[in-house]
């Protein structure tokens, strides 16, 4: 049985073909953020912005508490930039 979880048609419980391990809500989130990157400039913008603040929490240059906080705050402003909230222009030079 195949059970849709919202209305994303890559979302549901059912066995890949040819993969069983694995099921299509396993690997479809994956596969619709891969689409929707290269194309969006807000997630062009947050992309580099979150690995190098990660990398920074990696190599102890700041806590694991400042990069959740630093974290919450880019990804609040890059939901507002993507519904139209603030400008691209103001997202970028936050």
């Amino acid at each position: 049985m195949v059970r849709r979880l919202g209305w994303h048609p890559f979302c549901c419980e059912g066995p890949l073909a040819g993969d069983t391990a694995r099921t299509c809500r396993d690997v479809g989130s994956r596969k619709k953020y891969d689409e929707k990157c290269p194309t969006d400039p807000v997630w062009l913008a947050y992309n580099p912005a979150y690995k190098a603040y990660y990398a920074r929490c990696r190599k102890k240059k700041m806590t694991a508490a400042q990069f959740e906080r630093w974290s919450r705050s880019a990804a609040e402003l890059r939901d507002a930039a993507e519904k139209g909230g603030i400008h691209f222009e103001e997202y970028q030079r936050t």
